[in-house]
């Protein structure tokens, strides 16, 4: 067989680069052909799935509020000191679980009062805590021969009762065993006595209670017996707290001495003095407790 050879003189160059050109735009419009859907008919799937949309979920309800502290209730709202609550009266705790009772909030009528200066107390150290204060009252107690005592819980504080004692008409603290007698005026003489019943000599008797709080408080108008004033040194605790000892002492704490007075006569039941026959400074200062915290007469 013969081979028939067609030379490049029949197929020029350009028209080899023509056709060469002419299919390749033929492929390139073949695959950039969009691909329609039919009229009511399912789109062509993609091969990536769509990505899901969260949904914004709606905020937490509001926690209830607290409820509200009635008129006269020691249960106040716990304060915050340094991020930790400090437990309400009743509830303090020391040692994994030591309770305090609660003083009567607002503290009965006295028969006087008196606020103690912050500086009377930081003479000897800086008072940091509640449990400053207290060293400093104990100290001074122990010094005039108030050795029993009780605490109590009030708001945002505590309160320190000391024993009834029976006292002279100055306010000095009588002699022991007088001091501590609840009964009427000891007599040596027969005559005594009986000069004691005649003139209806009377009998004083004194309570201390130091209440530590930078809450402001009032008085209320009822009246304490002096059977009830007995009574808080046994019925309180006989050490502070460490929850509450621990709390910072602020720059509105203030330590308030309650004076609660008594007279007895003979034949009759003994009554609280309001006012007092003396303010309550003099109480302290006859007691030995101003001078004892260091205060000056």
């Amino acid at each position: 067989m013969r081979c028939i050879t067609i030379s490049n003189n029949y197929f020029p160059r350009w028209m080899t680069l023509a056709l060469l050109l002419l299919c390749l735009l033929a492929l390139g419009c073949h695959a950039e052909k969009p691909i329609r859907a039919k009229p009511g008919g399912r789109q062509p799937s993609s091969s990536t799935p769509p990505t899901p949309v969260e949904m914004p979920q709606p905020p937490p309800p509001p926690p209830p509020p607290p409820p509200p502290v009635k008129d006269g209730s020691p249960y106040p709202p716990p304060p915050v000191i340094d991020g930790n609550p400090m437990p309400p009266p009743g509830t303090a705790s020391a040692d994994g679980g030591e309770t305090i009772p609660a003083f009567p909030w607002p503290p009965p009528a006295a028969s006087a009062t008196e606020e103690l200066p912050r500086t009377m107390f930081e003479q000897r150290a800086p008072l940091r805590t509640l449990g400053n204060l207290n060293d400093a009252l104990v100290s001074a107690m122990q010094t005039t021969g108030y050795y029993e005592k009780s605490y109590y819980a009030v708001p945002r504080g505590f309160a320190l009762a000391t024993r009834l004692e029976q006292i002279a008409e100055d306010g000095s603290s009588k002699i022991a065993p007088d001091r501590w007698s609840a009964g009427p005026p000891r007599v040596e003489h027969f005559s005594e006595y009986l000069r004691a019943l005649l003139t209806a000599n009377p009998g004083y008797y004194r309570v201390v209670v130091f209440v530590v709080t930078d809450r402001p408080f009032a008085e209320t108008g009822a009246p304490v017996s002096e059977s009830e004033a007995e009574k808080w040194l046994t019925s309180g605790a006989n050490k502070l707290p460490a929850a509450i000892a621990n709390s910072a002492f602020g720059q509105n704490t203030v330590c308030t001495a309650l004076i609660y007075e008594f007279e007895r006569s003979a034949g009759s039941a003994p009554v609280l003095l309001e006012p007092s026959r003396l303010d309550a400074h003099t109480h302290l200062v006859k007691s030995g407790l101003w001078g004892a915290l260091g205060g000056s007469q």
